[in-house]
């Protein structure tokens, strides 16, 4: 939305950092965030995937206890 209304900056940083196409930037910002995102939807996984073995564990040893 942000370079729908300023186009120009889009020019300007793909200039900055030597991309031919300013598309090619928007692809390249777009790509960037998706990976970004996929990496904490991973992290946050493992952590559910973390606290599930833990909670696994500790019913596992209560139910023995009371045996």
């Amino acid at each position: 939305l942000l370079l729908a209304a300023f186009p120009g900056i889009a020019f300007w940083a793909s200039e900055l950092l030597g991309i031919e196409s300013p598309v090619n930037l928007v692809y390249l910002v777009i790509i960037a965030l998706l990976i970004h995102r996929v990496f904490k939807l991973y992290v946050r996984l493992s952590e559910v995937n973390d606290k599930l073995t833990r909670l696994a564990q500790d019913l596992a040893l209560r139910d023995h206890e009371e045996k």
